[in-house]
């Protein structure tokens, strides 16, 4: 018969042809011992052989992952050569015990059982724990080999149940000697590889043919599992969006619209709007004060409605881009209430806007201009509306000041015509008059006068100035006035000047004020008077007068206060309406050589000095005493009569308005 190599995970393993001539030369000379041990376990044999029926039929079922390996065909064998060795040694010491070599064969057998029958039931629990013997893979060997096997085979499974055969008859036999025992059991130590071997050529064809079936299933289920995970997958997607989709910048791959819309509410947590109001006031309004939150356009459900879901694997590659349009939302009424709180928005704490404008005058700085207030008053409901825009805009901050909410003042501090007033007023401002006298008319009295009308020319309150006038006649004027005189005798005298003193021109001195405005000059002088007076300062009549003392006949000729001229006077008889009248005048002119005439008289005089209409001091030489009581019953016509040389002496220092004073 002829024998083929078989390989053991890639190792040469023992060739059947020597295996076959140890197996004769034990068998030719051990033949009787082999048939005593068959004789002596011929009913645990039968035993054995029933079970390895059944392990066949097991065998035969199970995948060729679970015939014996290699690597424990060959570690039997080494196994079974010690315990050859050691028996033969045994055998020397011991004289060659029969018992005990059978015994050495059924611990083999049992050995290599058992080591079989831990593989059968770890690879095949499902066959409820069924052992198998190496007898019975061999029958299963041979069965499969008389199906696929060449006749040579044949040849050598019919030899080998010849041998079976011949152990069967030669039970009864005995053994010659310890050593043919060993050899015997060793010889068939490698039958049973050589058996084993073969069973495990006929597996590797198994175990191709399992391969190619388990590759199958495999890729079945491989096949199966992917289109359970497609369709999944399509499944899946119905409801969510494919991978690598990104909706606004939003990663929405895997994601429900529910799921995407809380994506998308993320950013809104920690946003928050600043309101700037005008002077300063600031608000913080947050998100979550308001209910702030995104909507979606109805467009997401179009985009999760048609996307190609049957080529979702193919999204897991490629990006998938949507620009969805989205709204700021809030709660209105949690907005309201925020917003009533500020008093930026509370008409109560408004403040009016002011334009720009001249202040008042000032000596030390003139006009100046006062900047415009805009105040605080604004829109409040175009101011709701705003806040609101910008919350929906997610502005960070809103100023309202900006947005042209508030009022404005209309004339600002650079207003061209504001600043061309401010130098006209400024320049009439600037009119002073230092009147003698100690009056002053200046800035501070003229600013209340004058402004500017629509366009920028000069306003004046002519009101206001002829009642400055009207000041300056109240200071000035004298005439008419009573005064106190003190006479040279010491007395304190009331003299009433009924046509003597000061009297402001009043509507000259009008003119002349106004004039001196529009010019914006600067000068000192007197009012102008229509009546004059010598003094403006003390008493108007000065230190250079003519006292006239009508109750004693005396007449004072004072030069700067000092007593120059004195002479008795026969003054205006009381009776007959003659009587000289007492008061304050003035010399009306001086003249030589003039006829004083009257009703009943014509009378030539040398010195006239008149201060009271026809009343005057002149010469009287048609007289020839003068003063005591002669003005009683002998007195004038009304004139103070003087002797010649006294006349004269006057005449010559006296000059015209110098004042004239009588009393009694």
């Amino acid at each position: 018969m002829e024998e083929k190599d078989l390989e053991v995970d890639g190792k040469s393993g023992v060739s059947e042809e020597d295996s076959k001539k140890s197996t004769d030369e034990a068998m030719g000379k051990d033949v009787k011992e082999t048939d005593n041990k068959n004789q002596d376990n011929g009913k645990k044999n039968t035993n054995d052989e029933v079970k390895s029926e059944d392990i066949k039929k097991e065998e035969s079922e199970k995948p060729k992952s679970e015939s014996p390996k290699k690597e424990e065909v060959v570690k039997a064998k080494e196994d079974t050569d010690k315990k050859e060795s050691h028996k033969e040694g045994e055998k020397k010491e011991e004289g060659g015990k029969k018992d005990e070599a059978v015994t050495a064969k059924e611990d083999t057998d049992k050995k290599e059982s058992p080591k079989e029958g831990e593989k059968k039931e770890e690879g095949g629990k499902k066959d409820k724990g069924k052992k198998a013997s190496k007898k019975d893979k061999k029958k299963k060997a041979k069965e499969g080999r008389d199906k696929k096997e060449d006749p040579k085979e044949e040849d050598k499974k019919e030899n080998l149940k010849e041998d079976e055969n011949k152990e069967e008859s030669n039970k009864e036999e005995s053994k010659e000697d310890e050593k043919s025992k060993l050899k015997e059991e060793a010889n068939k130590n490698l039958e049973s590889v050589v058996s084993e071997e073969s069973v495990s050529e006929e597996d590797v064809k198994n175990k191709k043919k399992k391969s190619k079936w388990t590759r199958i299933y495999a890729a079945s289920i491989l096949v199966l599992g992917l289109a359970i995970v497609y369709f999944g997958g399509v499944h899946y997607f119905k409801r969510r969006f494919l991978p690598n989709t990104v909706i606004n910048y939003t990663n929405a791959g895997f994601s429900t619209i529910d799921e995407l819309d809380k994506k998308l509410q993320e950013p809104l947590r920690d946003y928050s709007l600043e309101v700037v109001a005008r002077e300063g006031e600031r608000h913080i309004i947050r998100a979550r004060d308001v209910d702030l939150h995104y909507k979606l356009d109805k467009s997401i459900d179009t985009i999760l409605a048609t996307q190609e879901v049957y080529k979702w694997p193919m999204y897991l590659f490629k990006k998938n881009p949507y620009k969805v349009p989205v709204t700021v939302e809030m709660d209105n009424y949690k907005l309201d209430y925020v917003l009533s709180n500020y008093n930026c928005l509370t008409e109560s704490s408004f403040k009016e806007a002011r334009d720009a404008y001249i202040a008042s005058y000032s000596n030390a700085e003139g006009y100046v201009i006062e900047k415009e207030y805009d105040g605080t008053r604004l829109d409040v409901d175009k101011a709701k509306e705003t806040i609101k825009s910008s919350l929906t805009a997610l502005k960070i901050i809103d100023d309202l000041d900006a947005d042209g909410l508030y009022d404005f003042a209309k004339i600002k501090e650079d207003d061209a015509h504001l600043l061309s007033a401010q130098d006209i007023l400024n320049k009439h401002a600037a009119t002073v008059i230092n009147y003698v006298g100690g009056a002053v008319l200046n800035g501070e009295r003229i600013s209340q006068w004058i402004g500017i009308d629509n366009e920028g020319n000069l306003i004046l309150d002519e009101g206001s100035i002829r009642a400055f006038v009207d000041e300056l006649a109240e200071k000035y004027d004298t005439l008419g006035k009573t005064r106190v005189f003190k006479t040279t005798d010491a007395r304190e005298v009331e003299i009433l000047a009924k046509k003597y003193g000061w009297q402001v021109d009043k509507e000259g001195e009008f003119q002349a004020i106004k004039a001196s405005i529009l010019a914006g000059e600067q000068v000192d002088r007197e009012p102008l008077f229509s009546s004059r007076a010598v003094s403006l300062e003390g008493n108007d009549f000065g230190n250079t007068y003519v006292e006239i003392d009508l109750g004693n006949q005396k007449l004072y000729y004072y030069v700067d206060g000092q007593l120059t001229l004195s002479s008795d006077i026969v003054s205006g008889a009381l009776w007959g309406g003659r009587k000289t009248p007492a008061g304050l005048y003035k010399v009306n002119y001086k003249a030589r050589n003039v006829v004083l005439r009257g009703p009943d008289y014509a009378a030539p005089v040398r010195y006239w000095m008149p201060f009271n209409g026809g009343i005057g001091m002149h010469d009287a030489n048609w007289r020839s005493s003068f003063g005591g009581g002669i003005y009683k019953s002998g007195g004038s016509h009304g004139c103070i009569n003087m002797p010649s040389s006294s006349a004269k002496a006057l005449y010559d220092i006296i000059n015209k308005d110098c004042p004239v004073i009588c009393y009694y």
